[in-house]
């Protein structure tokens, strides 16, 4: 998980609603298969981190649950606020994924 947000800035537009969702949605899938040793889909992780993970992050995860039905559009930014709220999540999971 250490450089992974750092990767995904390195290819993506940090100012797009998309990538808003995939960078949730992508630490979720790593840090299930990190604490079960299995692969699940997004959504599924999704439902697993809201229930698990610290509850201060379930309006987090239910505004990407939600927002997954949103195509990809380049044009479209992230919720406001929701970029800083979502890299900060990113640095909570490789904090706990730490403990594993």
């Amino acid at each position: 998980l250490p450089g992974m947000l750092d990767g995904i800035r390195a290819w993506s537009n940090m100012d797009n609603a998309w990538t808003q969702r995939y960078i949730v949605q992508t630490y979720c899938r790593v840090l299930f298969t990190l604490r079960t040793g299995k692969a699940t889909s997004k959504r599924d992780a999704l439902t697993w981190a809201a229930r698990d993970l610290d509850p201060v992050w379930r309006p987090l995860l239910e505004q990407v649950a939600v927002d997954r039905s949103n195509p990809w559009k380049p044009v479209d930014p992230p919720q406001p606020g929701t970029m800083d709220l979502s890299c900060e999540f990113a640095d909570y999971v490789e904090s706990v994924a730490l403990l594993e």
